[in-house]
């Protein structure tokens, strides 16, 4: 009978032992439910350690694209420099590449006599990398070009516009003695009043790169070296 009761003793003690583990009454079991290494949102690391909680500095604005605004602009023209050389620079002033493919730069002379003529047709492709310069000019001109110039753009006076693919005027340059009166598509590409046209081996450039106030001569002014391809500043 005692060995009996010493028998029953013992499963007794196994049985709670047993039901204590099960219970999760040891502190150092994890939260019923969750492998090694999760923490309380079912989330785990391949290396067993918790993930760390978001910082509560966390922003959802950090996550929100912000779009580039802007346009191209006529940055920089030269009529008449030396050895007949001529140029219009055009500058992309925004954080994005900007597409211009099928637009085309447009010139009207001062005294409307030949009309308006493209001095440049883009591919379709074409575009201006963010904050960058393209130099279309004459076979005239020495040093690097992206495009060369179609057609001659007058000493003293002209505009130069150019256009979109829906035909659209993206930014024009009017500059010395352009076209007035009646005429349906007079002052078609000046912005304000015309800004004054450069002498012989000077060049016309906006003030700050990139700067429209929608008025060529509060924004264009002469340069006696040009700066073609590079920062007017």
């Amino acid at each position: 009978m005692k060995r009996r009761g010493r028998l029953w003793a013992a499963v007794g003690i196994a049985a709670f032992v047993a039901l204590a583990a099960c219970s999760g009454d040891d502190p150092k079991a994890g939260p019923a439910g969750l492998d090694a290494g999760a923490d309380a949102r079912g989330t785990s690391r391949a290396d067993g350690g918790e993930r760390p909680d978001p910082s509560p500095d966390d922003d959802d604005d950090d996550l929100v694209e912000h779009p580039c605004t802007g346009k191209v602009v006529i940055n920089e023209l030269q009529p008449g420099g030396d050895g007949g050389a001529e140029f219009v620079e055009l500058f992309n002033p925004t954080d994005c590449a900007i597409s211009i493919g099928d637009w085309k730069l447009m010139y009207r002379s001062a005294a409307d006599t030949a009309g308006v003529g493209a001095l440049y047709s883009f591919g379709t492709y074409d575009a201006i990398r963010a904050r960058s310069f393209m130099l279309l000019a004459n076979d005239k001109f020495v040093g690097k070009i992206d495009a060369t110039l179609r057609g001659g753009i007058g000493n003293a006076g002209g505009q130069v516009g150019l256009v979109n693919d829906e035909n659209k005027v993206v930014d024009a340059l009017g500059y010395g003695v352009v076209p007035d009166g009646g005429a349906p598509t007079a002052g078609m590409y000046t912005e304000g009043n015309a800004a004054p046209a450069p002498g012989a081996g000077e060049s016309l450039g906006r003030k700050k790169d990139g700067e429209d106030g929608d008025d060529n001569a509060a924004d264009f002014i002469v340069f006696e070296k040009h700066s073609a391809g590079v920062s007017n500043e």
